[in-house]
């Protein structure tokens, strides 16, 4: 039996999950001058992404709420950077 609560660690694993998946195409319609580096990171980070966002789906439940908060603490600061260095390097903020 697969158990959905609605907490938290479900809600960050919905988020994971849809960056992971948005995170490629974002990267490559966003980035200026194209680069093979910036494509590899994204393809990590979005197989990161979604592997996090899928185990927080199903077993965040099981996190304590310290655990929890910290992890929230964990993805928006990765979000953050993510966002942060695509918008560095894309042809938006040049102009």
């Amino acid at each position: 039996m697969i158990n959905f609560g609605l907490n938290i660690a479900s809600l960050l694993g919905i988020l994971l999950a849809l960056i992971g998946i948005l995170i490629i195409p974002l990267g490559l319609s966003l980035r200026r001058p194209f680069r093979v580096g910036d494509v590899i990171q994204d393809i990590v980070f979005a197989v990161i992404y979604l592997l996090s966002g899928i185990i927080f789906f199903f077993q965040g439940w099981r996190l304590d709420p310290v655990l929890q908060f910290g992890q929230l603490l964990l993805t928006i600061s990765s979000i953050y950077l993510l966002i942060k260095d695509i918008l560095r390097h894309s042809s938006i903020s040049r102009g």
